[in-house]
């Protein structure tokens, strides 16, 4: 191992952070419970702080990213304050996106995160009302980079394409609406047809159907006719469109003469396109298609479809191509149980059904109806396959004098203390939610590691993994050890600074860029991430840890993410990841707070 203290350090922040399964650690309602409410109050007393402060950062990024937290955060407490800060986050974003140069490959860096922050603003602001995320959509549409001569760059189109970036969110804006506002749906996906007529529709059309089938055959017909209206020529977009759409909607579901319509332009698609071998150029990918939708056309335009049997398919093939749809629709949408069901109609499909079956049983943490998927699987070497992986999940979920002796044979085994650490690490995580004391008992062991660390790196990785495991664990311990570290952290933010662009970038606008570059950063984007757990055990100690950040944009940050472990919509908090961490799965990651 190259970099075992590196290795170390961003094994604790993905190891910690809230990714695969999330377990139950259930706290008091607010209005059940006076110490929740109190809670509660100060959280929201934190936020408003924070809104305060916000403004006086340099950074239209920082600003944009504390003050849409903060906004979301207090949309039931203060809407209109969170609509005024949403203002304020949309200019920030226009301004950030005018300062960055498209030829500068930094800048183009931080386009991306530009976009993904703006995305994910979007998302979270659908959630409390649609309109207005649409139109903070539309207020921050990112232009095509341009020179001064008004041209656009270069091969700067290549990757970065504005109008297809806001066409998905739109879609994606339209499937979130259509179980709250069908009308609303509606109309955008209207709007969007005359844009972006392709098979990204179509998602958008199974959301319609599932949540209302009056509006999705409206919008269906409303495709059908632009595909009418608009020239197609072979293997594009609109003529893709025509094809599966024509397989995924069939009557009774949509009106019978609408789709007899779009199979005669699926026909004439297949005619331009050389399916029928007339002329000297070869057939398309398009051709391809047909066979599916040979009955369909024969039913519908009989001898018409005389030169395309070629492409007829066998009733085995058109079951299994059915079969594959059904999938698709059911792992986007289904239940455990109805992916069961659709196994053992299509037994080809059974494997690929199943592991999707035990892994949304994994992902919704019940294991116990993941074993039993796993058990079930009429395949040899896919049940082993199934079943170790469940295993894998389930081995320290409690520790015992047998288990803990062949834990201290596995350290025994490994080179040094910082591959040991990061073991037991590991083996807490997973034993925090049965067997608490069992893990407390070998955070001892990891301490004593620590302390006789001889790398300054391993020694600082080390304190910071403990104190977020202990924190994960409710026991206050992680406190002293964090409050011990925080004047180190100001000395290496501040030199990190001063070295900032010779080999790692961490400042943007004269200010932290809140990414998890480096150890230091690793280190910080951990203390926030987790802010949590110890929001939950010491709320007033943990604001006053923050207090000891000198950075304000560091220490705001912090001070929104323990509001936000506070006023999170779910009291459930995360403590193990699975599958663990390995050497081979390392990479390093640009993490944002």
């Amino acid at each position: 191992m190259k970099h075992p203290a590196l290795f170390l350090a961003v094994t604790l922040v993905a190891a910690i952070s809230p990714l695969t399964i999330r377990s139950q650690v259930t706290t008091p309602k607010a209005n059940a419970d006076e110490s929740a409410a109190v809670l509660r109050k100060k959280a929201f007393k934190l936020l408003g702080s924070i809104a305060e402060q916000v403004g006086s950062l340099q950074s239209s990024e920082n600003r944009a990213r504390i003050a849409s937290n903060v906004a979301d955060l207090l949309w039931e407490e203060d809407e209109k304050l969170s609509r005024d800060l949403m203002q304020s986050v949309a200019q920030d974003l226009r301004t950030w996106a005018s300062e960055i140069e498209p030829d500068d490959v930094e800048d183009m860096r931080e386009l991306g995160t530009l976009v993904k922050l703006r995305s994910d603003i979007i998302g979270r602001l659908a959630k409390r009302d649609l309109e207005a995320a649409l139109d903070f959509l539309r207020a921050t549409r990112l232009p095509a980079p341009v020179d001064l001569a008004g041209k656009q760059r270069r091969g700067a189109d290549q990757f970065f394409k504005p109008e297809e970036l806001d066409n998905r969110l739109e879609l994606q804006l339209a499937q979130q609406a259509a179980g709250k506002n069908p009308k609303f749906s509606l109309q955008l996906g209207r709007e969007l047809i005359m844009k972006n007529l392709s098979p990204d529709l179509l998602p958008l059309l199974s959301e319609l159907r599932h949540r209302d089938a009056a509006m999705a055959n409206t919008f269906y017909k409303m495709i059908v006719e632009q595909l009418r209206e608009t020239p197609r020529d072979p293997e594009t977009p609109a003529t893709a469109l025509s094809f599966e759409l024509a397989r995924a909607v069939r009557p009774p579901a949509v009106d019978e003469q609408v789709y007899r319509s779009l199979l005669g332009m699926v026909l004439a698609a297949a005619i331009r396109s050389h399916c029928d071998n007339q002329g000297d150029a070869p057939p398309t990918q398009d051709c391809y298609q047909i066979g599916y939708l040979l009955p369909a056309l024969e039913k519908y335009y009989g001898s018409q479809t005389a030169s395309l049997k070629q492409w007829e398919l066998s009733a085995t093939e058109v079951d299994r191509m059915e079969g594959w749809e059904r999938v698709r629709e059911v792992e986007e949408t289904g239940t455990i149980d109805e992916m069961l069901t659709l196994a053992a109609k299509y037994p080809d499909l059974r494997d690929h059904l199943n592991w999707a079956a035990m892994q949304k049983a994994e992902t919704a943490g019940d294991l116990a109806a993941a074993r039993k998927i796993a058990e079930s699987q009429p395949a040899e070497a896919s049940r082993r396959s199934m079943l170790a992986r469940v295993e894998e999940l389930h081995r320290w979920e409690s520790i015992n004098a047998e288990k803990l002796t062949a834990l201290q044979q596995t350290l025994s085994e490994l080179p040094n203390d910082e591959q040991r650490t990061s073991y037991i690490f590991e083996v807490v995580r997973n034993l925090a939610e049965n067997d608490r004391k069992a893990a407390l008992g070998l955070m001892d062991q990891a301490g004593q590691m620590v302390e006789r660390a001889k790398s300054p790196r391993a020694r600082l990785v080390g304190q910071a993994g403990l104190a977020l495991l202990y924190g994960m664990l409710k026991s206050d311990r992680g406190f002293p050890i964090l409050e011990a570290l925080m004047p180190r952290l100001n000395e290496l933010v501040a030199a990190s600074i001063q070295l900032d662009g010779l080999e790692l970038n961490y400042v943007r606008q004269g200010e932290w860029n809140m990414s998890s570059e480096g150890i230091v950063g690793g280190i910080l984007v951990g203390l926030a991430q987790n802010a949590e757990y110890f929001a939950r055990i010491d709320f007033d100690r943990s604001v006053a840890l923050t207090n000891q950040l000198q950075r304000s944009e560091l220490r705001l940050m912090a001070q929104e993410k323990i509001a936000q472990g506070i006023l999170a919509p779910t009291d459930s908090l995360s403590t193990k990841v699975t599958p663990p961490v390995r050497v081979d799965d390392f990479r390093v990651r640009d993490i944002r707070y």
